[in-house]
């Protein structure tokens, strides 16, 4: 009998450098699966009849039966080794509605999900990860997204009343989370850190070794939006433009990384009290036993 195999899901959230932290682990997968961790990101669970939800038979529309029981399946996706990782941001449900605005709560088909997918694959143990996001800079990058995403965007004011700042509640989601009994550990950490604790996330997830010797990749894999580019977006809006890659023509046309203001959905008194509201919800997340907030390591130069 071969050894147990583990399993791990990062959850996203949306808009926290998951595609960046998918590419990254999708750069470096020979060396994973050489020491026998598979990962799985949108690039495999997005195929017809290879999302977690059919592989492993989880409530959804237009159900069919798996193809194999959870265990099968498990082992069918170890591949003999011993750590599976899933990485889908889409797990735990939508980030926009269908009138251009946020869900809220904010992965509110968490307990949906994973509640009957730990159960399912038990005995293996569910190590669920969780990146989090001042409140004001994530509704920015959510704002952005309905833009390049192609269809029709909320002027700013109108996204700004639909989607209050104190409704992005990341310790409610981190409660939710908890509270799945099945659930092994939580791992949360900040997008703000996520420079400085990618490597210890990688050591969580992937294992203490392995994390070590993973690198990011070197860019962003999104660019965020100007507010020349937002600006111009609405303009071609106005002359009744109307093609699906406005706002990535926008965005080309007036690029952040060629010296262009970046747009602001907030002003200066708004972000000062998102900041306070995020202070209090790490604050709330350290207090919840069995969830784990990782810091950025100390420089050896400040230890004592």
């Amino acid at each position: 009998m071969g050894k147990p195999v583990s399993v791990a899901v990062h959850i996203g959230a949306h808009k926290t450098a998951t595609s960046h932290f998918q590419k990254s682990l999708s750069a470096q997968r020979e060396l994973l699966m050489d020491a026998g961790i598979r990962t799985y990101g949108p690039d495999y669970l997005r195929r017809p009849g290879r999302s977690i939800q059919a592989m492993f038979g989880l409530p959804m529309r237009d159900a069919r039966p798996a193809r194999r029981s959870p265990q099968d399946q498990i082992a069918f996706l170890a591949k003999g080794g011993t750590r599976i990782v899933f990485t889908e941001e889409n797990l735990t449900g939508s980030l926009h509605d269908g009138a251009g605005g946020v869900v809220f709560p904010l992965c509110q088909r968490a307990e949906d999900r994973l509640t009957p997918f730990a159960a399912k694959i038990a005995p293996s143990p569910l190590d669920v990860f969780l990146c989090i996001r001042d409140p004001a800079g994530f509704l920015t990058s959510a704002y952005g997204q309905t833009i390049l995403g192609g269809g029709l965007a909320m002027a700013p004011e109108a996204f700004r009343d639909a989607t209050p700042l104190a409704a992005v509640n990341w310790a409610d989601v981190a409660t939710r989370l908890r509270a799945i009994a099945q659930i092994n550990k939580v791992t949360v950490w900040r997008y703000e850190d996520y420079a400085q604790v990618f490597r210890l996330v990688c050591r969580r997830m992937l294992r203490w070794r392995i994390g070590g010797q993973m690198n990011p990749l070197p860019s962003r894999v999104h660019e965020g939006l100007s507010a020349q580019a937002v600006a111009q977006y609405f303009d071609w809006r106005a002359k009744g433009l109307a093609r699906d890659d406005l706002g990535l023509r926008a965005r080309a046309a007036h690029p952040v990384s060629q010296g262009h203001a970046r747009f602001r959905l907030f002003d200066d008194v708004e972000i000062a009290a998102s900041a306070r509201a995020y202070a209090a919800q790490i604050a709330h997340i350290e207090a919840i036993d069995g969830v784990t907030l990782l810091h950025p390591p100390t420089p050896k130069s400040a230890k004592t």
